[in-house]
C-alpha cells in the first residue's frame, strides 16, 4: 500500500486515542493527516476490501459510512476535554456519486456546534485528487464524561 507523497508529508504523531480509533482491520492503512481545533482530516488508501461492486470496482457504501462515522467521532473528540468520550446518537449519510477511490479517499470532519451534552459534526469524503464530494454526512454525538 503506497501512500502519495502529499499524504506522507502531512502525517505525523497524533494522540494515542486517535491511533486507537483508526486502528481497524476493515480499514487498513487509515491514518490522520491533520488535526486542529475544529476537526480532523483522514486518509484512506484504496484496497480491495473496500470494493462492494466487483464488476465496476466501486467502493461499498457501508465502507464509506464507517469512514464517516470514524471521522465524525474523531472530530468531536478534538474539541472536548481528553477525559470525555462520545456515543453516536445519529448519523445521516448522503451518497452523492459512486466512487472507485483508486488514489485513496480523504475525509474532512469538523465539529460545528458543541453543547453541554451533544456534539454536532459535519463530514465530507472526496477522492484524493478531487474536490468534488462523493459522500457527505452529519452526526450527533452524545458526550460521555
Amino acid at each position: 500500500m503506497t501512500m502519495p507523497d502529499s499524504v506522507v508529508r502531512r502525517a505525523h504523531a497524533f494522540p494515542a486515542w486517535l491511533d486507537a480509533l483508526l486502528d481497524d482491520p476493515l480499514h487498513p492503512g487509515l491514518l490522520a493527516e491533520r488535526l486542529d481545533q475544529r476537526g480532523v482530516t483522514l486518509y484512506q488508501p484504496w484496497h480491495e476490501g473496500l470494493v462492494g461492486n466487483p464488476w465496476r470496482g466501486q467502493i461499498h457504501g457501508g465502507a464509506l459510512t464507517v469512514l464517516l462515522d470514524k471521522a465524525t467521532r474523531a472530530a468531536a473528540l478534538t474539541v472536548m476535554p481528553s477525559t470525555e468520550g462520545v456515543v453516536p446518537l445519529d448519523l445521516r449519510v448522503d451518497h452523492l456519486s459512486p466512487t472507485l477511490g483508486r488514489e485513496g479517499l480523504r475525509v474532512r470532519a469538523a465539529c460545528h456546534h458543541l453543547t453541554r451534552t451533544v456534539a454536532f459534526v459535519e463530514a465530507t469524503v472526496t477522492e484524493l485528487n478531487s474536490s468534488l464530494p462523493v459522500v457527505v454526512g452529519t452526526s450527533s454525538l452524545l458526550r460521555n464524561p
